[in-house]
């Protein structure tokens, strides 16, 4: 696995070298582009070729998902039985199911990829978080609720819960 990272920061780095910063995070139009310009990388390096379709598809997965979603937890948000997501720094991540809390096996590889997904969610909804204003509320695009809290307000990390409503509503009946 530590192969796939290690083209994983090839193919981002080579993509945010070919690039405008805000063309990769700020327009929803260029997601296609952007998913094309990874896959071309992709097949364009013989040792990536090497690999098999699912491995390839990790790759590009994971790269778009860093540069324009949530990075590891976007399978979390897009599950509709997880009804909250709650980070505790880069290697701890709970999420709450059917009323129950329970913790992940998923990790971020490093601080700064944490801190990448908190600037990405506050870039999106044109807020800051920062040591001077270390606590935001937003909310993403699909309507779930996010709080961030930054050092020196959390002790051991940033912290995020991200707060997800169901698709259809609870009614009386």
């Amino acid at each position: 696995m530590a192969d796939i990272q290690k083209i994983v920061r090839e193919i981002r780095k080579e993509i945010a070298l070919s690039r405008e910063a805000s063309l990769i995070f700020n327009d929803k139009e260029l997601d296609s582009e952007l998913l094309e310009q990874i896959e071309s990388l992709c097949f364009s390096k013989d040792h990536i070729r090497k690999l098999s379709v699912t491995q390839i598809k990790a790759i590009v997965d994971t790269v778009f998902n860093q540069m324009r979603r949530h990075d590891i937890i976007e399978p979390l948000i897009n599950d509709p039985a997880v009804t909250e997501i709650m980070i505790n720094g880069p290697d701890r991540i709970f999420i709450e199911r059917k009323g129950v809390v329970e913790e992940t096996k998923l990790s971020f590889d490093s601080k700064e990829r944490l801190d990448d997904l908190i600037q990405n969610i506050v870039a999106r909804v044109n807020r800051t978080v920062n040591e001077a204003e270390p606590i935001v509320d937003a909310r993403l695009s699909d309507g779930s609720r996010v709080n961030i809290v930054l050092p020196p307000i959390a002790l051991n990390g940033p912290l995020i819960t991200i707060r997800k409503f169901p698709e259809k509503p609870m009614t009386m009946d």
